[in-house]
């Protein structure tokens, strides 16, 4: 009999952890016409495709949101304090790593 999960050891995909949990929250400040939000996400252990152990990690995320007479203005950063951690693995090849910190900056303009 065959294996009925393909890219599985054991009994559960690769790469998939057993835990998972993310959070986001904005406060908004009328009269600044300002949000602030804070965001977090965990995962598990997993296990890799060649059964090789990949850490947990946990990682947060930040936005200031701004509207101006012309524009909406938004600066987020993700992966706040720049963790690093194995967002997969595969085995001998290695892990693939997650993103560094990264700062975005949006500018809007509705018409």
């Amino acid at each position: 009999p065959g294996q009925s999960i393909t890219n599985a050891v054991g009994d559960r995909f690769v790469n998939a952890p057993r835990h998972q949990a993310g959070f986001w929250t904005r406060y908004q400040v009328p009269k600044l016409r300002t949000a602030f939000a804070f965001g977090g996400e965990y995962v598990a252990e997993r296990v890799g495709f060649n059964n090789e152990r990949v850490k947990p990690y946990t990682v947060f995320d930040a936005s200031i949101t701004t509207t101006l007479d012309v524009a909406k203005v938004r600066l987020r950063v993700d992966n706040l304090f720049d963790k690093t951690y194995a967002a997969s693995g595969f085995g001998l090849q290695g892990s693939f790593p997650g993103e560094p910190r990264t700062v975005f900056v949006e500018v809007s303009h509705a018409f």
